[in-house]
């Protein structure tokens, strides 16, 4: 599926979203149970261009321009220390939490925080 960056404009081929439902019971830190599970790396897509990272990069945050092209959103977007995987979830936990999206921030923490911990990376799952 191909999605047209909000920020840059430019066509990215991203992951269609998801359309399944978990067969399994969740685990005790709200993990989704499988097939949905599975599916984590799709849950947030990036812009190859510019770096923006959200649930749909086609629709643009307030502000995020702003912020997707400062130093401090790209530290935590190239973070060498977590894995390549998880970095999509903590960059666009970043812009929800300066965009005072608190919740949702927490929620994609959490989520990068799974990645972390399914590829056997405590210390990222911990950050």
């Amino acid at each position: 599926m191909i999605a047209r960056c909000a920020l840059c404009g430019a066509d990215n081929q991203v992951a269609p979203e998801p359309q399944v439902q978990p067969a399994e019971p969740p685990d005790l830190d709200t993990r989704p149970g499988e097939p949905l599970r599975s599916t984590l790396g799709a849950w947030v897509q990036t812009c190859a261009s510019c770096g923006y990272c959200a649930s749909d990069i086609s629709v643009g945050h307030a502000r995020a321009a702003e912020l997707v092209g400062s130093e401090a959103y790209r530290q935590v977007l190239e973070d060498p220390a977590l894995p390549e995987k998880a970095r999509p979830f903590l960059a666009y936990a970043y812009l929800l939490d300066r965009l005072h999206e608190h919740a949702n921030a927490g929620w994609s923490a959490l989520q990068g925080a799974w990645v972390c911990d399914d590829l056997g990376n405590s210390e990222g799952a911990c950050r």
